[in-house]
């Protein structure tokens, strides 16, 4: 059953929003990553991720954030660039997974999250994010 976090952003906008430059949400996505990402990701998992790059497609609102990780660091990068996995899904299934009301598997099963690439990375990150302590509690409906 899917439960509504968001409602679906109107066409039009998500087609702006593809238009533009998707740099600079990539960049504070990569900014907060690393402000956090001693919490967020284990070192193995981010072990994993060295000279790799992620683009995560927010499918109902045209955005595409792409990182690659190098050096100890999340690294914005232009979504021309290949991804060794990306992960798709709708922005309320993203919210959803963040606010912890729903886990990454079920989302997948319900093929409200997609994962096309390096599918062991994508497992890696998978239980890297579970095990994590990344959760947004400040959100309304988030853990506490």
């Amino acid at each position: 059953m899917r439960s509504a976090v968001l409602p679906k952003l109107p066409v039009p906008i998500a087609a702006l929003v593809a238009r533009l430059p998707q740099w600079p949400p990539s960049a504070m996505f990569a900014l907060a990553l690393n402000l956090a990402s001693g919490r967020v990701l284990s070192p193995s998992a981010l072990a994993a991720l060295d000279g790799k790059c992620i683009r995560l497609r927010v499918r109902d609102a045209g955005l595409v954030l792409t990182l690659c990780y190098s050096n100890d660091r999340f690294m914005p990068v232009t979504g021309r660039q290949g991804a060794d996995l990306e992960i798709a899904a709708d922005a309320d299934a993203f919210l959803a997974l963040a606010l912890g009301r729903e886990d990454a598997d079920t989302l997948f099963f319900n093929r409200r999250l997609l994962f096309s690439g390096d599918t062991e990375l994508g497992l890696i990150l998978r239980n890297a994010l579970e095990a994590g302590e990344w959760r947004l509690p400040m959100l309304p409906g988030g853990p506490r």
